[in-house]
């Protein structure tokens, strides 16, 4: 079948509309979705062979998968023939492919499709590529620098292991002689170097919002070939992001929190449901979130020798309009003893910059964000004071000062008369990334971490004393009403329903908490047992195995689980049928 010439990622209609409701959402995030443009090329690149086309079109199930370093050329995503299940990837970090033979409606990065990989694969004598011939082919193998600064920015494919090695074996591998291995066809965006290095997430709403449509976008080209080889009705399609932050607005209103709500409550033509995956986050114990309000304070540990900016978020209430309620201000006590306050005008947004010794050591930025709900229809203000504390090594010669290290004291002098939120961004270094990224935290006195037997306490007391919180800090972008939020389970029960106040031995400390309490939706292993962390899965090379830990790896395995439920033809249109499938305990066969 001939492909068709490729059109816009979204039909102008659609496009304008989701702008439209982002824009009202979160300006920074609107402008995100403004680097897609109608297409620049007719690529007519297929994205199936014919071999790796589900056998069976009124079983297959669509999967979505966005991460880094996903090895797209390993034998779990390949068919028995040896053609490739991935029906597109789209690297978002690679140089561009001139002229585009596909995605020629792409932004940036280059995009790869099935039979292009098939036919790039094939070697003269008949046999295939090696799958590092195949990274080097397409630049996805090696260390790479970045140009400006010259630092290697991470190995990539070239590591034994990678996050989206793990994530998309999880998710989607099968054996080539699976005979639901041709149902379950893959889409994937490989997300840039320097976004995952960046673990604060400043730039991910660009590179994730574009992900996530770019997937939208091919899974209803493919799901049109389906269904003119005979499928009726919609394709269903799972999407894994196992992402997240630490800090921002958990009531739903982020505009890449929308998007999902926006895709999974309004796609119906082609692909029906769209259910995304997320992971509830590993920072419940990490002391980085809390409530606060006017009049209390907290301190906030700032590491030594840290390179980058240190980050807080508060975050006030719903408001009907920007006036109705005092503005957030702080005051800054420093280790020395010196003080610094904001001095914001009026009830407006502005920046506030706050000196010691006649050196700005911090910024303070105060915004007034007005949200429209498109589903419900609310309209709200909230306000959001964001504080960022200079590097205490400071890497830029012109910088002569660092922020000093050490606990700074933050008191709310002014704002509205309820509790607030209070936010610590994520920033430390991963492990497969070099740097010296130093993570800053919030410290009380009446925090309590430990119970009388010394074992972490898993939950906030009854009444809490301490600004800290245990709840409240899973992962942001699954703050929304369609997302299924997964916690880590300690052992391997399958997936499994996560209920408020599940603790002890089944639910990894470290899952960030739902306002209710709860480890998220669902569970699923994310380590073996206390003393053993971590569970199998799939290195970068076939045949290739590690180890890997945190609820990342535990929302793969329960899109997979949704993906081989859905191919079964279980009737799960959202996350209450998802949620209640799981408590009937049916579960399929491990990966």
């Amino acid at each position: 079948m001939v492909e068709p010439p490729d059109q816009p990622l979204l039909d102008e209609q659609l496009f304008q509309t989701l702008l439209d409701e982002l824009a009202l959402a979160d300006c920074g995030d609107a402008m995100a979705l403004t680097g897609f443009s109608p297409a620049i090329g007719t690529g007519t690149g297929g994205l199936l062979s014919p071999q790796a086309m589900p056998s069976d079109p009124v079983r297959a199930v669509i999967m979505g998968v966005i991460d880094h370093a996903i090895p797209f050329a390993h034998r779990a995503f390949s068919t028995a023939s040896g053609h490739s299940r991935v029906a597109a990837i789209w690297m978002q970090g690679a140089a561009p492919d001139r002229p585009a033979s596909a995605g020629g409606d792409l932004p940036f990065g280059r995009e790869l499709r099935g039979v292009g990989l098939d036919l790039l694969r094939r070697r003269p004598d008949g046999g295939l590529l090696s799958e590092e011939q195949t990274y080097r082919q397409t630049g996805a193998l090696g260390l790479r620098r970045d140009g400006r600064e010259g630092r290697r920015l991470g190995p990539g494919l070239a590591a034994r292991i990678s996050h989206g090695a793990a994530v998309a074996g999880l998710a989607a591998g099968l054996s080539p002689d699976d005979p639901d291995s041709r149902n379950l066809p893959i889409i994937a965006v490989s997300l840039p170097d320097h976004l995952v290095a960046d673990t604060s997430g400043a730039f991910a709403p660009y590179f994730v919002q574009a992900a996530i449509i770019f997937i939208v976008n091919r899974a209803r080209r493919l799901a049109a070939r389906l269904q003119a080889a005979g499928r009726v009705g919609p394709v269903p399609v799972v999407i894994n992001l196992s992402y997240g932050v630490t800090a921002g607005p958990r009531d739903g209103s982020l505009g890449l929190v929308q998007l999902q709500d926006l895709i999974a409550l309004n796609t119906r033509d082609h692909l029906h449901p769209v259910h995304f995956v997320l992971p509830s986050g590993n920072h419940r114990l990490e002391r980085l979130h809390g409530q606060i309000a006017k009049g209390q304070s907290v301190q906030w540990q700032i590491p030594p020798d840290d390179p980058t900016p240190n980050v807080v978020e508060i975050w006030g209430p719903r408001q009907a309009q920007p006036g109705d309620q005092p503005g957030i201000e702080l005051s800054l006590t420093l280790p020395g003893g010196q003080v610094a306050a904001t001095d914001f005008c009026d009830q407006r947004d502005g920046i506030s910059k706050l000196m010691a010794g006649g050196v700005e050591i911090a910024r303070a930025y105060r915004q007034f964000r007005q949200i429209r709900r498109r589903q419900s229809g609310e309209r709200y203000w909230r306000q959001c004071l964001t504080l960022i504390a200079a590097p205490t090594l400071p890497v830029d010669s012109r910088a002569l000062h660092g922020a000093p290290s050490g606990f700074w004291q933050l008191t709310l002098t002014d704002g509205p008369a309820t509790v607030m939120d209070i936010d610590v961004q994520r920033d430390d270094r991963l492990s497969t990334f070099p740097g010296t990224r130093r993570q800053s935290r919030l410290y009380d006195q009446a925090y309590q971490g430990q119970g009388p037997s010394g074992h972490p306490l898993d939950d906030d007391p009854a009444d809490p004393r301490s600004v800290l919180r245990r709840r409240g800090t899973a992962n942001a972008y699954g703050s929304g009403d369609t997302q299924l939020r997964v916690g880590g389970a300690i052992g391997g029960n399958g997936v499994t329903v996560a209920t408020a106040g599940a603790s002890g031995s089944e639910v990894a400390r470290y899952s960030g908490l739902l306002l209710s309490g709860s480890p998220g939706d669902l569970l699923a292993q994310s380590d073996r047992s206390r003393l053993v962390s971590g569970v199998m899965a799939h290195g970068c090379l076939s045949g290739s195995r590690a180890d890997m830990s945190g609820t990342s790896v535990a929302a793969p395995q329960v899109a997979r689980w949704l993906a081989l439920a859905l191919l079964e033809g279980a009737d799960l249109p959202d996350r209450a049928s998802v949620i209640a499938h799981a408590a009937d305990g049916r579960q399929p066969p491990s990966p």
